[in-house]
């Protein structure tokens, strides 16, 4: 048995093919995360690929860096970006602003809620 069973239900962003995050839960666990989709696709990955799954989890303003490895929204997108906080913006207490250079080449701000923070790379922690 996984020790990630108790994941199942637990509302993630899950790694599609094209590289990009989409929101969904974690639909069973074996030697892999399997990933349902809100739009009802699916994927699987191996547990110890920590990059791949991403707990639906709003990180502290204060938790997120300059240089943190981040997934972020795009405006108008549905899908999360991978890329790098390049600044942050700390002019307004109650509304910090993070400007995210996506891997992509685009880059933009955005607020807290609209990004997460990706994990080191390296296999996953058991605990």
């Amino acid at each position: 048995m996984s020790v990630y069973t108790h994941l199942v239900g637990t509302a993630v962003w899950g790694r599609w093919t094209n590289g990009l995050y989409y929101h969904g839960r974690v639909e069973t666990v074996d030697s892999m995360l399997h990933i349902k989709f809100d739009d009802g696709d699916r994927v699987s990955h191996n547990v110890d690929d920590k990059s791949s799954v991403i707990l639906d989890v709003q990180p502290t303003p204060n938790s997120v860096k300059q240089g943190s490895r981040v997934i972020a929204a795009w405006p108008k997108r549905p899908m999360y970006y991978p890329g790098v906080v390049s600044a942050v913006d700390t002019s307004n207490p109650y509304s910090v602003q993070f400007y995210v250079k996506y891997d992509d080449g685009d880059q933009g701000y955005v607020t807290v809620d609209k990004l997460r923070i990706l994990p080191s790379p390296g296999p996953a922690q058991e605990g």
